[in-house]
């Protein structure tokens, strides 16, 4: 829990300012909305790891934003995991949620460890670019 409270601070004090408090977007649309998109911000966790430590450009589900998702690299892998794991747990999964719907199981598997966050820095190392969605699409084919 303490992985997600954590996650959520940070979320609202940064993150929130172009997606929105609840991950719903803001009204200047400066970025994507991250709450209702199941597919894109929860399944493909990997994706999610890369975009925040390396940005993201490009169109999103074929609409292009004005500002392009900032590298959060530079933050240690403990700090991308607690925000990365608020937001597949907490905005991910708020529409799916109902008393009872979700196994103890499936919301630890929500949870993103400091040490996934480690693999993927070690993949990307020497990567200056951020990604784009047909990138990270064609890499979770290969995988």
């Amino acid at each position: 829990r303490k992985m997600i409270t954590d996650g959520a601070a940070i979320f609202r004090s940064l993150c929130s300012t172009c997606h929105g408090v609840e991950g719903k977007g803001v009204p200047t649309n400066l970025a994507p909305p991250l709450a209702g998109n199941f597919r894109r911000y929860v399944r493909n966790k990997d994706a999610m790891i890369r975009i925040l430590l390396n940005g993201l450009t490009g169109p999103v589900d074929g609409k292009t934003y004005p500002e392009n998702m900032t590298a959060m690299g530079m933050n240690d892998d403990q700090w991308i995991a607690s925000v990365l794991s608020y937001l597949r747990y907490d905005i991910g999964l708020s529409e799916r949620r109902s008393p009872g719907s979700i196994s103890e199981e499936f919301a630890n598997r929500m949870l993103v460890m400091p040490e996934e966050v480690k693999k993927i820095r070690e993949q990307s190392t020497g990567r200056t670019t951020p990604w784009t969605w047909e990138q990270l699409d064609k890499l979770a084919q290969n995988q």
